[in-house]
């Protein structure tokens, strides 16, 4: 279970402490299962409930997210010292058109297809060369894309972010 007192280096940066520890039960649910679905993350209804209105809440921004999950990662990496690491990164596509009915399509664009709305997601895995123990996410980006794809654009930074944001 969740402790009260959170590492400084897990800690979001909430200027409520309620969110504060709404985050810290989230990242805790995050790591015990393997799955992102709030109803099967929560341990009882009112924890459920908790989540759904913590990531609602207007003073929770994706980029503090994201850069807790980062720091928090990179700082791993700081404290195990390896010379050498392993970071593995790849794109998910997340296509959300079978749940169209159930949120508002703001801040959505186009997926692979290039018609299903939806966004992506490229994220860097930091991990120990030589027992691959995962030392965690050292690099977070999501994005939309418009209708027309451009294949040497922004988009194909994201290998060369990844490489930077590891360096530190």
């Amino acid at each position: 279970m969740y402790v009260a007192k959170q590492p400084l280096e897990s800690r979001i940066g909430f200027r409520d402490d309620r969110l504060e520890r709404a985050a810290g039960h989230l990242v805790d649910a995050l790591h015990r299962f393997t799955t992102s679905t709030l109803s099967r993350l929560a341990q009882n209804r009112a924890e459920q409930v908790m989540f759904s209105r913590f990531l609602r809440n207007e003073h929770v921004h994706l980029d503090q997210l994201i850069y807790a999950a980062t720091r928090a990662g990179r700082a791993r990496v700081q404290r195990a010292g390896h010379v050498h690491l392993l970071v593995c990164s790849d794109t998910t596509e997340v296509n959300v058109k079978k749940t169209q009915g159930y949120h508002q399509g703001d801040g959505l664009g186009v997926t692979g297809n290039n018609s299903d709305p939806g966004f992506f997601i490229h994220a860097g895995l930091a991990l120990e060369a030589e027992h691959g123990r995962p030392l965690g996410c050292v690099s977070l980006q999501l994005w939309t894309r418009g209708g027309a794809v451009d294949r040497t654009g922004p988009e194909s930074q994201k290998w060369f972010t990844v490489t930077r944001e590891v360096q530190g």
